[in-house]
């Protein structure tokens, strides 16, 4: 639906004759500047489910044997102002379900994560600000709140390239940890992708590097390390009508800090392969 507010002129050029007096005109007043058209896209879901072979979270092994489930719903409501800005609110409800049984007979629904954000974009830059409730119904760890910012480039088109590197940064800040001190966690990346009209799938390679600021990875004798983990990966979308699409992926992760990787049995290098099938409307 569209809302236009068409521009308006207020002429001013009014003569007043006194009887006793001439006084000058008034100087005629300029026509207000219109403004920005409005317009909105109307709401977009998106659901989606797909199976991992392991679930690690910046580089921490979550868990790797067994059934491990991810199902997700994101919901959208884009707002077009002018020709060169975007605002998108959002919300998406991320879950981990396993078919593990954990402490005091919790059963499979491991993790929740309820996060509401907003996109702002203008031309090539976006701005993504958002605020995550991260939640274990099997009560396996207490809740996390945390807020970020992530900023991206669009530079398609930009590097004569078939395809676009889309980079990004991205901050993470814990403001109420129950399990231990609020951790503050940052991100680099690109997420290379290829696509054509001429073919259904999508292609895309992104590659990230984790770092803790604060928490989140240390060396054996216990003192902060910054860098975390590096990650590349590749995944693909295939879709099979206007709504429904596959996906596939493998990804590898290299742990480089030395408390995750002997959380991970001590193992640097991790593969992660996935599959999942998602509804768009």
């Amino acid at each position: 639906m569209t809302n236009t507010t068409a521009p308006f002129g207020l002429l001013a050029a009014v003569a007043m004759v006194s009887v006793a007096f001439a006084q000058p005109a008034p100087v005629a007043t300029a026509p207000a500047l219109a403004p920005a058209a409005v317009e909105e896209s109307g709401l977009s879901l998106d659901v989606s489910m797909k199976y991992v072979t392991a679930y690690f979270f910046r580089g921490v092994n979550n868990g790797e044997e067994g059934l491990i489930l991810q199902p997700e719903a994101t919901a959208t409501y884009t707002i077009m102002v002018g020709d060169n800005l975007s605002i998108t609110p959002w919300f998406n409800v991320w879950n981990n379900v396993t078919d593990k049984t954990y402490a005091d007979n919790y059963h499979y629904w491991d993790e929740v994560d309820l996060t509401p954000g907003v996109d702002i974009t203008s031309g090539r830059f976006s701005l993504t600000l958002q605020y995550a409730y991260y939640h274990s119904p099997a009560r396996n760890w207490e809740d996390i709140h945390e807020l970020g910012a992530v900023i991206s480039y669009d530079d398609s088109d930009q590097l004569g390239l078939p395809i676009a590197l889309n980079p990004c940064v991205g901050y993470y800040q814990e403001i109420v940890n129950k399990n231990t001190s609020e951790r503050t966690y940052l991100e680099v990346g690109v997420t290379p992708e290829w696509s054509t009209v001429k073919c259904p799938v999508k292609l895309t390679f992104p590659v990230a590097v984790g770092m803790g600021l604060h928490g989140w990875y240390a060396n054996d004798d216990g003192h902060q390390e910054m860098l975390g983990y590096a990650s590349a990966a590749v995944e693909g979308q295939y879709n099979i009508t206007e709504y429904l699409y596959a996906t596939a992926g493998v990804k590898y992760i290299r742990l480089v800090a030395d408390n995750i990787v002997d959380d991970n049995d001590g193992t640097e290098n991790q593969f992660i392969g996935s599959v999942g099938i998602g509804y768009t409307f």
